[in-house]
C-alpha cells in the first residue's frame, strides 16, 4: 500500500482521471484478480501439474520403450556373455541434459569403436542388481554384450533420486560436468529434466 498511494496521488494530480473513475478501475482490477484466483484453484494450470510440469513426453519412433518408460536403442550390438544380477560390469558413458539445451555433462574416455585392453581403473564399474546406479542404468545394461553401445532417454523418475547425483552413480567426473548436471537437477524452474546417456559395455566380471 505504501507503494500504491504515491502512485495514485500522482495520477490524480497530473492526469484528467477523476477520483471516481480511478476507484472504479481499482475495484474492477480487484474483482478480476479475485475471480482469476478462484478459477485457478478449481482448474489448475496444466503446466504446473505433476513432475513433468504438464509437458508431453517425447517418444522417438526408432527407440524401444520398456514398461518403466525407458526409451533406448542399440547403436552397436556387442558379442559375448550378457551380465546377470551379481556380476560386475565395466562401462564407459556419455551424459547429456537432452531436455535442457543438450549440454554434455560427461564424455566417454575412449574413442568409439576402440578396443578395451588391460586396466579398467579409469572406467565406471558397478555390480548389477545392487542398486549402485540409477534405475535406467540397471535396466539398460540387461541384455547388452561386451562391445555394445546403447543409447537411452531417461525420464526423471528413472534418473537421479531426489535430483542428487551423489546418491547413485554414475557421477560426472569433472567439475564442469557436475555443475552442468546439478544446474538442471536442482533447478526449481519449469525446465525439462530428461537426460540422455550412451553406455558402452566394456567387460563383464562374473560374480
Amino acid at each position: 500500500m505504501s507503494v500504491v498511494l504515491p502512485y495514485l496521488t500522482e495520477v490524480l494530480l497530473f492526469s484528467d482521471v477523476s477520483l471516481l473513475d480511478l476507484l472504479s478501475m481499482l475495484l474492477g482490477t480487484v474483482y478480476l484478480l479475485h475471480w482469476t484466483h478462484l478459477f485457478m484453484l478449481v482448474y489448475p494450470v496444466p503446466a504446473l501439474r505433476g513432475k513433468d510440469y504438464g509437458k508431453t513426453k517425447m517418444r522417438y519412433p526408432d527407440y524401444m520403450e520398456t514398461q518403466s518408460g525407458l526409451q533406448y536403442k542399440d547403436l552397436r550390438v556387442g558379442d559375448g556373455p550378457t551380465p546377470k544380477s551379481g556380476d560386475t560390469v565395466v562401462v564407459d558413458w556419455d551424459g547429456y541434459t537432452i531436455g535442457y539445451y543438450g549440454r554434455i555433462f560427461e564424455a566417454r574416455n575412449k574413442t568409439k569403436g576402440g578396443s578395451f585392453e588391460g586396466d579398467d581403473k579409469d572406467f565406471f564399474k558397478f555390480k548389477v542388481g545392487f542398486k549402485e546406479v540409477i534405475p535406467a542404468f540397471e535396466e539398460a545394461i540387461i541384455g547388452m554384450a561386451p562391445g555394445g553401445i546403447r543409447r537411452m532417454i531417461v525420464p526423471p523418475e528413472l534418473g537421479y533420486p531426489d535430483n542428487d547425483y551423489n546418491k547413485l552413480g554414475p557421477r560426472p567426473t569433472t567439475f564442469s560436468g557436475q555443475r552442468a548436471l546439478d544446474f538442471v537437477l536442482k533447478n526449481q524452474g519449469l525446465i525439462d529434466k530428461t537426460l540422455l546417456f550412451d553406455i558402452e559395455l566394456l567387460k563383464v566380471v562374473p560374480s
